[in-house]
Order: C-alpha cells, then structure tokens, then sequence
C-alpha cells in the first residue's frame, strides 16, 4: 500500500526529482510541425472548462489504482482514489492537498510543484515557465514533454494526445528511480455539467503539515 500511495503522489501530486542521467532536460529544436502540435495542444488543454472521468494509473513496479478526477478551469480539481487507495487529492487556492482518509491528516503542496498546476491555468501556454522537451508521434497518438523552467530536477512531465478527435488521453512522470507512473483517462466526459459541491471540502477535522 506504501508503494502504491507513493505512485499516486509521483503522478498527480508532484513531479519527483528526476534522475541523473535526465536532470535538466533540453528545450527541444521544434520544427515548425511540431510547433503546430504544440498551439493544437494549447488550443485542446485551454478547451477544456470542465472534466470528469474515470482513471486507470499504473506504475512499471506494478502498483495499481483508479478512481474518479475533476476538473473546472480554473483552479479546481478533485481526485477521488477507490478503494483500497485511502486517499484524496484536491486543489485550494495555491496548494493541491494529499488526504489520508484512513490517517485523518493532509498535506498541502505548493500547486507550482505539480503537473495540476499546468492542468487547470486559466490560461495555458506552452512557453514561459513550461519548457517543451520533445514531441514524439506514433501509433494515432502524440506525445508532448515538458518541464517548468528553473525546476527542471523536479522531473519531466509527459502528457499524450490522441490525433483523431485530437484529444488528451493520458499523462506520466518518471520518479527518481526511474519507475514510470501513468495516468489514463477512462471515457473522459469534457465541457459537461458538474455538480457544485463536488469540489467543497471541510479542512477543520484533519490534522495538516505544510510543504514549501
């Protein structure tokens, strides 16, 4: 269960820090097809006002989970792991929070720390602060990697799109020791009617620590 929980914070709460042999990843040469990729991923992710759908996460130590994910652009975002997987993740202002259900504690971690914090911008470019690393094209997907400029030992994210509908499938991080944890999208719902509360939360019954 500890490796398991562990796999969920490498692939959605916080990039860990990369390995050796990938710390500081390089900008990529983008051609100018690979720069029509990166405004199609824009125009796609920036599309996205909301999202619900089932999840499928499964690292390459075979740690499994699943559960339910919630997006509304911007700034909000619910993941609710099932059972087995004692746990929640959520966004609160500037801070996505770890909660240990079977513990009754939570942990707040700086949003800019994690792929959440690209996910649900309220305006989302690939430049700036993002560094696209690479983009690879195979089997009807597209690959697209990237890293935020100044943190690259935090690791590389890599999110995958499908090419026809172009749409966002999957994401996944690569920890420290090289174990991959991926994220697939299970009949994603985009742009429909979420119930309000979804995203309410009452802080006041757990006991919380603070990363920075």
């Amino acid at each position: 269960m500890r490796n398991l929980i562990l796999a969920a914070l490498i692939a959605l709460a916080t990039v860990a820090p990369a390995s050796a042999a990938e710390r500081n990843p390089q900008t990529a040469a983008l051609t100018p097809a690979d720069r029509e990729v990166v405004a199609q991923v824009e125009q796609t992710l920036n599309g996205i006002k909301t999202m619900k759908s089932h999840f499928l996460q499964v690292s390459s130590n075979g740690a499994q989970a699943e559960g339910e994910l919630y997006i509304s652009r911007p700034g909000k975002l619910r993941i609710n792991y099932a059972p087995p997987t004692p746990m929640q993740l959520l966004v609160e202002g500037s801070y996505l929070i770890q909660v240990d259900t079977k513990l009754g504690t939570l942990t707040y971690i700086p949003l800019s720390r994690t792929p959440a914090g690209i996910l649900i911008r309220s305006d989302i470019k690939l430049d700036g602060d993002i560094t696209v690393t690479g983009i690879r094209r195979g089997q009807g997907v597209v690959r697209v990697g990237m890293v935020q400029r100044g943190k690259e030992d935090e690791g590389e994210l890599t999110m995958v799109f499908t090419e026809s509908p172009f749409a966002l499938r999957q994401w996944s991080v690569m920890d420290a020791q090289g174990v991959e944890t991926q994220v697939t999208l299970m009949n994603p719902e985009v742009n429909v009617a979420l119930d309000p509360h979804v995203f309410d939360f009452d802080a006041r019954k757990y006991d919380s620590n603070r990363m920075e």
